[in-house]
């Protein structure tokens, strides 16, 4: 493996997907993606928010409860749960300016278009409609409370010269 130390200050666009959760302390991750931004550099992080209220993830929660009789927990395992609040703060501490932070309620692995759930499974219909019910929930509340029900965000923060 190559030393990170090598590359320090070396990077334009780092971008960072599905990885804080994963790990014991994302502040140390976030920590060193920053030290090989070059000034003026540009990071990307994405991930899920689980402490939410999404409809889609807290019908499939019970769901899996009722049929599997305890609440899933598959690998690769999360090791953090966290909001879209708890999550500005993470990336805030790393010291870069904030250029963008979204959230959005994405209902994957639900199938997004009608005719793609036509002659499949009745799951795949039950899903896509459930899918559509989360959205609208999700478009209708308030800025503050859509915040709450997001299940994934996305960051652009630019390292200061």
């Amino acid at each position: 493996y190559a030393d990170v130390g090598d590359y320090l200050s070396t990077a334009d666009v780092l971008h960072i997907g599905d990885v804080l959760e994963h790990v014991p302390n994302p502040m140390s991750v976030l920590d060193e993606a920053c030290s090989l931004l070059r000034p003026g550099g540009t990071l990307l992080v994405e991930g899920p928010l689980e402490a939410n209220l999404s409809v889609f993830n807290g019908v499939l929660a019970v769901a899996a409860a009722v049929k599997l009789g305890r609440p899933v927990d598959m690998p690769p395992y999360h090791v953090h749960l966290v909001t879209a609040r708890g999550q500005q703060r993470l990336l805030d501490r790393a010291g870069l300016t904030c250029d963008e932070f979204e959230t959005g309620d994405t209902a994957w692995p639900a199938p997004e278009r009608w005719d793609s759930v036509l002659l499949r499974p009745p799951r795949l219909l039950s899903l896509f409609l459930l899918r559509k019910l989360s959205g609208v929930a999700f478009r209708f509340a308030s800025r503050k409370r859509s915040d709450r029900m997001a299940n994934r965000f996305r960051y652009r923060g630019t390292k200061s010269d």
